[in-house]
């Protein structure tokens, strides 16, 4: 019996299977697909290839040594200003508010915005609507149910339209 040995590397052999499962990988990982050719009068419509997302380079803030630190700057937030104690609302334009969709109340020498807390009220949207554009009547009903123990609440609750002429 003739017994030849293998003159083939086994470290080849391994580098050679490396490389060709590199070149495998490599070539599976391509960003552009493989599409088939467009016929002219076929039936069966092209394949839409998705375009690659095409992103702008991160170029890093140069920072200047000693330089103050730049922070990012909010727009400013535009509101109505509050009206203030200094407006004077008249007794007539206190009754003018006398709806559900537009309730001001008069309590202790102001006027209260409370159209908002009304459908949140405890005792319910009635309990207060019948009081809305009055100023005695409220603070009455308000004293014989509450006392005191609620007027902060009613101050947080409803917004300050002006001193009561």
């Amino acid at each position: 019996m003739n017994s030849r040995k293998s003159n083939k590397n086994p470290n080849f052999i391994v580098f050679a299977t490396l490389m060709l499962i590199a070149l495998f990988v490599s070539a599976c990982s391509q960003s552009t697909p493989l599409t088939s050719p467009v016929i002219p009068n076929s039936s069966t419509p092209a394949p839409i290839v998705p375009t690659p997302e095409v992103r702008p380079p991160i170029v890093p803030t140069p920072v200047i040594p000693g330089a103050p630190e730049e922070k990012p700057v909010s727009p400013p937030i535009v509101t109505e200003p509050a009206p203030t104690k200094s407006e004077s609302i008249t007794a007539a334009e206190l009754a003018s508010h006398n709806t559900r969709s537009d309730c001001w109340v008069g309590f202790q020498g102001n006027a209260y915005d409370v159209t908002a807390w009304l459908p949140r009220h405890p005792g319910g949207v009635s309990s207060i609507a019948r009081y809305c554009g009055t100023a005695n009547e409220f603070a009455q009903a308000f004293a014989n149910k509450h006392g005191s123990g609620k007027v902060n609440l009613l101050k947080k609750e409803g917004t300050l339209m002006g001193a009561l002429a």
